[in-house]
């Protein structure tokens, strides 16, 4: 097992207000140099990091050389190189045959969306539409330069505006997103509803857009939850999912979590 070395968190995104996620250095792991710690058939891609960042050569000639699909990152961003056990765990569902089914020809939202490696990886296994959100401009700019690296067509945008109106680490580290969001969008109302949803943010901001993401989710649509560990913070992601989606448990690594959830019809 991968045993991730302990860093800082740095919380950029207060649970209370609505913001996509809480920024952690992704943690050190003992890897090949260049490519995320698990084996490239496990996670469904060969996933190559930039110069600065872990890239190698001998990453780049193994890649070149396996019959496995790469997905490479020319800018990591604030988070999401893909060695994190959280990553890897949404990764390693989406390489499943039922992943790969839910994810096939689907419209699917990565919200909190980092370097865009989720939606990126769902883009290459066949969704129909992909979409990343996130709070923080760096990621979105990280996420739409390694889209075009990869050839996968990625829409980028800022968190619906209503969550923006309320989300004051944003007003402070940007100002006000109408005038100083630097061209970047909202999630705009008609462009809601998508098939399968992935969040892979810190505990607090992904309960707390639990009801963002029930109303962007279609009916019958999933979403897969990760960013968690330990029972105590399961409960919290369940009490805060369980009302809109109908959960289970889809794997854990290091004792960080996943949920798997199916849309639970609405009571009249």
């Amino acid at each position: 097992p991968l045993a991730p070395m302990a860093r800082s968190q740095r919380l950029i995104a207060d649970p209370a207000l609505g913001g996509c996620r809480a920024r952690a250095e992704e943690p050190a792991l003992a890897a090949a140099p260049g490519v995320a710690a698990e084996a490239p058939e496990d996670l469904g891609f060969h996933v190559l990091l930039p110069e600065g960042e872990g890239g190698s050569q001998e990453a780049e000639e193994a890649a070149r050389l396996s019959s496995v699909p790469s997905l490479r990152l020319v800018a990591v961003g604030p988070f999401g190189n893909a060695t994190h056990p959280t990553t890897r765990l949404v990764l390693r569902w989406m390489a499943t045959a039922s992943g790969r089914e839910a994810v096939k020809g689907s419209a699917v939202c990565d919200y909190g969306c980092g370097s865009g490696v989720l939606a990126i990886a769902a883009a290459l296994r066949g969704a129909a539409r992909c979409v990343g959100i996130d709070n923080d401009i760096a990621a979105l700019a990280a996420a739409r330069a390694n889209a075009e690296a990869n050839g996968a067509a990625l829409e980028v945008h800022l968190p619906p505006a209503e969550v923006l109106d309320r989300d004051l680490d944003f007003y402070t580290r940007f100002g006000d997103w109408r005038a100083r969001a630097e061209g970047w969008q909202p999630l705009p109302a008609a462009a809601a509803g998508f098939d399968v949803l992935l969040c892979n943010i810190v505990v607090g901001p992904l309960c707390n857009v639990a009801p963002t993401v029930a109303e962007l989710c279609r009916p019958r649509g999933r979403v897969a939850l990760s960013g968690f560990r330990g029972d105590h913070m399961r409960r919290q992601v369940e009490a805060a999912y369980g009302p809109f989606f109908e959960l289970e448990e889809a794997g854990a690594e290091d004792g960080w979590q996943m949920l798997l959830g199916r849309w639970r019809p609405r009571a009249e």
